[in-house]
């Protein structure tokens, strides 16, 4: 004979929805808009700016089409920008130094 465990039901609190105005920016998005991009701090300038060399060769045609876009305005550059410059931190220093020659 099969038995069946009981299951314990356990309640999640609930967010209240909030009426949503198409028309006025949510106030998320406005603290987002009047932050800087932060740029991750670079220990070795010279693999940076290697890296985003190598990057933007090999990427060209799918960052071409980026630039396309109808969605990519004067704040989308510096954003994907720091979003290339953020590859080169994972590797790590003896990675950065084999790859220099160092």
């Amino acid at each position: 004979m099969l038995t069946q465990a009981k299951s314990k039901s356990t309640k999640l609190p609930h967010s209240v929805p909030q009426p949503v105005n198409d028309d006025e920016p949510a106030k998320s998005e406005l603290a987002k808009e009047s932050q800087p991009v932060a740029e991750p701090a670079s220990k070795d300038p010279d693999f940076e700016s290697f890296y985003l060399r190598k990057v933007t060769n090999e990427f060209a045609d799918d960052l071409e089409k980026l630039r396309g876009a109808s969605d990519f305005g004067e704040k989308s550059l510096p954003i994907l920008i720091s979003a290339l410059k953020q590859g080169a931190s994972i590797y790590s220093e003896a990675e950065k130094k084999k790859v220099m020659g160092s």
